[in-house]
Order: C-alpha cells, then structure tokens, then sequence
C-alpha cells in the first residue's frame, strides 16, 4: 500500500485537477467510543443519517499511478468514518484529532456506527474532473450490529448529490433493497469526506423491518 498521506494526495491532486481528493482509510481499528443511540435508524421511508469520513486513515495501493502520484484506474482504496445521527453534522466537521495526532468523533454521543468503504478508481482516476473517477461499495455497521450495503460510482465534486443502489443489509435491515441518495458537504479538518444520505428502501424488502 501507497505511504503517501492523503492530506499530500489532496495537495497534488488540487494543483492537477483543483478539486479534492476522495476520501480515506484505516489501517488500524478506530474506538468510536461509547455510542450515544444502540438503534439503527428508524426504518420508516426515507431514513438519513451524515457520514464524516477520518482522512487520517486513507490507503490506495502503490500501482497504478499516474507520474505526479496520483491514483490511476486500476488502483484500489479503502477508507472508514463515523456515521451520526441525522442532522448532526451541520457546519461541524465530525472528527477531530486529539493530541496524540489520534482522529476522534468529534460527537461521540451521536455516533451511531461505522462506515467503510473500498473499491477501485475508474476513467481517469484522479485526474477526474468531472465524470465518475470510483466505483464503490459502502458498508454501514450500525451500533446494534445491523448493516447496510450499497454500490455505485461517485465523482470528484466536492458537492453533489449521486443515487447509489441498496444490494442488502442484515439485523434490522436484512434482505434489504432499494437506492440512496449520497450528498457530499464537503471536505472536514482531515481533509475527509462529510455526506449526508438519504435511504429509500423498497416495499417489503427488509422483511426484519418490522420486529
């Protein structure tokens, strides 16, 4: 894996491209505390929640590159964050770093799970302006141990809104399908992604919904 820091990513990448960089990883297990709500989101239609990713922990692979660095197609990542109650984020960034240079939520009491996702840069990698420069899949590990997944491709916008499919989920949301909608805010303090989504699950598709 590539040992070049994603905050050194985002600084080629706006001298190439002048937009940001995606997203990051971890390496390593992050405690996100104790979580304030042991509930997965309601499964009422629709359903939100906010995403603040922990650029601290970002790991693309050492091939493919383009000669600056940057991510090529081909090369493949992985990045976690906090995933918060609707409506929490706000203006705020959702991670801080603690003295120790250790990333942190920032609301440890809104925290209602984890947020992984990897996959593979596509097109122009990260040389993209406009058009899909990943294809991902997201896994959402709620605090009670229920999950959701979905997949799609995401675009190097700092904002904007991309619709990606709901594969399935287990716990609360097993069997689960349909979309969500991914809105990115922006870039935080680690120079992580905040999101909010907004999840729209087809009738009679999570038969657990309901217990």
């Amino acid at each position: 894996m590539s040992d070049i820091s994603r905050r050194s990513v985002l600084a080629a990448a706006a001298a190439v491209l002048t937009v940001p960089l995606l997203g990051g990883l971890a390496v390593r297990q992050v405690d996100t505390g104790p979580p304030g709500n042991d509930r997965p989101p309601a499964p009422a239609q629709p359903f939100e929640f906010d995403v603040s990713e922990d650029g601290t922990r970002f790991v693309f692979e050492d091939d493919p590159v383009f000669s600056d660095g940057l991510p090529a197609a081909g090369n493949s990542f992985v990045t976690q964050g906090w995933i918060y109650l609707d409506g929490t984020l706000g203006d705020h960034d959702g991670v801080v770093v603690d003295a120790a240079g250790q990333a942190q939520p920032e609301f440890p009491e809104e925290v209602i799970g984890e947020w992984t996702c990897w996959g593979f840069f596509i097109g122009a990698g990260a040389h993209s302006t406009h058009d899909a420069w990943v294809a991902t899949t997201q896994v959402f590990e709620f605090s009670d141990g229920s999950t959701l997944t979905s997949i799609g491709t995401e675009l190097p916008q700092q904002a904007g809104t991309v619709d990606r499919a709901v594969t399935g989920g287990t716990g609360s949301y097993a069997g689960a399908r349909g979309e969500m909608a991914q809105t990115t805010n922006g870039h935080n303090g680690t120079d992580g992604v905040n999101a909010d989504f907004v999840v729209h699950l087809a009738d009679g598709s999570h038969p657990s919904a309901g217990d």
